[in-house]
């Protein structure tokens, strides 16, 4: 496949790199603001350094880097000094829905007064975003809300992490709000414990559908992710062990191949991709070139792109089947850096491909949920 080699738009670059945000003057007072700023434009430097290393390296038989992927960035959510933070997107029937964490930290920690809960804004064209509901369970902290629209399109459920830090061994489950529309709006219809057996304790972090079946890699720290298979979204069974120690894991089907895109357990460390073809019990892994956190995948056009945190901030890549390797091809000049940023949902959408994923002020004093909007990719 041939494209593009990429091109810079110089003069988008020159003031993204050198305008500084003006609510963040106090930073730069102090040597430490300094620094920051300094690291920030060196490490854009870089990613754009590798970017055009690649581009000028490859032929027009191979994979390149595709023109004029420079996003629209928009702050839809912010509600300082809440933290707001990992997000997903999704489309049901005739609207668009993002859901996030909101609390006043990253976790409640040693006060179950701060118990985080799952908001979910609504958009008609996916631009313009509106809050539609709650979700909540006093006795919970609910974070990393997942979408999976059911099989038959009448449900929309919205599988989340269930923490609680004030027991004598804190416990940590999977759960399930299963909602429905009626005249426009979303509604409850039950709030359950995803059931995986012997495999309950561990937390079934991104669910996908694959003929008429939910899919989703749990996992549990020193044990081996699993694959795990469900008909009634609420019930699942293993499906194979992943010969690869890792975390955070998203699932992309072509055809009858699973790619699943693993984040690695050790910090700043490269991620994985597990392949597997139907019925999904054997697997090979291989590392990859680069540290991909917080990992969601997408396919457009037959390709498979990956977006995730990475040592540039948020950035996505493209998946080389046949090389089992990713190419970097986007970075978003985005604000935030100097916290913990990432946690995106993604969606294809009339050709556009739409990101909604979270960051930190560059004072550390609330969090802000993002939207991307890539028009060519």
């Amino acid at each position: 496949m041939a494209t593009t080699p990429l091109l810079f738009d110089l003069k988008y670059l020159i003031k993204k790199t050198l305008s500084f945000p003006p609510s963040t003057e106090s930073v730069y007072k102090n040597k430490k603001g300094l620094a920051i700023m300094i690291q920030w434009f060196i490490k854009r430097m870089v990613f754009l350094a590798i970017l055009f290393l690649y581009s000028c390296s490859h032929g027009d038989d191979e994979l390149c880097v595709s023109t004029s992927l420079f996003p629209t960035l928009t702050i839809i959510y912010e509600d300082p000094p809440k933290y707001v933070a990992f997000c997903d997107i999704v489309q049901f029937k005739d609207k668009f829905y993002t859901a996030f964490r909101k609390g006043e930290d990253h976790a409640p920690y040693h006060d179950y007064s701060k118990n985080g809960y799952i908001v979910i804004l609504s958009s008609d064209d996916c631009e313009n975003w509106h809050e539609e509901i709650e979700l909540k369970d006093d006795k919970w902290d609910l974070r990393d809300p997942c979408f999976c629209v059911d099989p038959t399109g009448n449900t929309l459920h919205v599988y989340y992490g269930r923490y609680s830090y004030f027991t004598p061994k804190p416990d940590k489950k999977t759960g399930v709000f299963v909602l429905h529309v009626n005249d426009g709006r979303l509604y409850v219809d039950s709030n359950k414990s995803v059931d995986m057996g012997d495999y309950s304790s561990f937390w079934l972090w991104k669910i996908s559908k694959y003929k008429e079946s939910y899919y989703g890699v749990a996992y549990k720290e020193k044990e081996l992710p699993v694959l795990m298979k469900s008909k009634d979204g609420v019930h699942f069974s293993l499906v194979s062990l992943i010969p690869q120690a890792g975390s955070e894991t998203c699932l992309e089907f072509d055809g009858e191949n699973l790619y699943c895109f693993i984040r690695n357990n050790t910090p700043k460390s490269k991620a994985f991709v597990a392949r597997s073809h139907a019925p999904f019990v054997s697997w090979e892994v291989k590392e990859l070139d680069t540290m991909i956190e917080s990992p969601e995948s997408f396919t457009k056009d037959g390709n498979i792109y990956i977006t995730g945190r990475s040592m540039y901030g948020v950035s996505t890549f493209l998946y080389d089947k046949q090389a089992d390797k990713v190419v970097p091809i986007l970075n978003y000049f985005a604000l935030g850096e100097y916290g913990n940023i990432g946690y995106p949902g993604i969606i294809v959408h009339n050709q556009k491909v739409y990101v909604v994923y979270y960051a930190e002020s560059y004072d550390r004093s609330h969090t802000c949920i993002y939207e991307m909007i890539i028009n060519n990719l």
